[in-house]
């Protein structure tokens, strides 16, 4: 399994899909054979206990939108991923940025802090206002309080 750790203040959406990025595997040209080692492979004196995947960072004040689809490795505080958007994997999402609605990042993407990107395959349109990190943080408080009143 992999480990993905949250931020203060993350809002995700409704049928949002957090997926951690795999690792390289191992080549399958190589001979295997079951073993004891409780199922795991061993492949050319290697063993393999089948995919691995790399940690997740995703830290405060972070919106991730309904039906979004997230491999990234690292989202930065105060960054926006829009409703349906898909951030393929291994990506990392600077500081404040906003990923539009629908925006398609392709695999290993870096998106610059305080910048905003949309479109399939998603490309920066514009840079945001450092006061972005005040807006978010006014966004999060605003759709906490909405999610929990509904609570009640």
């Amino acid at each position: 399994l992999a480990h993905i750790s949250f931020g203060s203040g993350v809002f995700i959406g409704k049928d949002v899909l957090l997926r951690p990025p795999q690792t390289a595997t191992l080549s399958s040209s190589s001979s295997s054979s079951s073993s004891a080692t409780g199922g795991s492979k061993i492949k050319s004196g290697i063993v393999d206990d089948g995919p691995q995947f790399m940690a997740v960072t995703i830290g405060d004040n972070v919106v991730i939108g309904d039906g979004a689809v997230v491999c990234a490795s690292r989202i930065n505080n105060f960054a926006r991923i829009g409703t349906r958007a898909v951030i393929e994997s291994r990506c990392v999402l600077g500081e404040g940025c906003d990923v539009e609605d629908g925006a398609v990042l392709p695999a290993g993407t870096v998106v610059p802090s305080f910048h905003r990107v949309r479109g399939c395959p998603a490309v920066i349109v514009s840079e945001l206002p450092f006061c972005w990190r005040d807006i978010r943080r006014i966004e999060v408080e605003s759709l906490f309080k909405r999610a929990f009143s509904k609570r009640k």
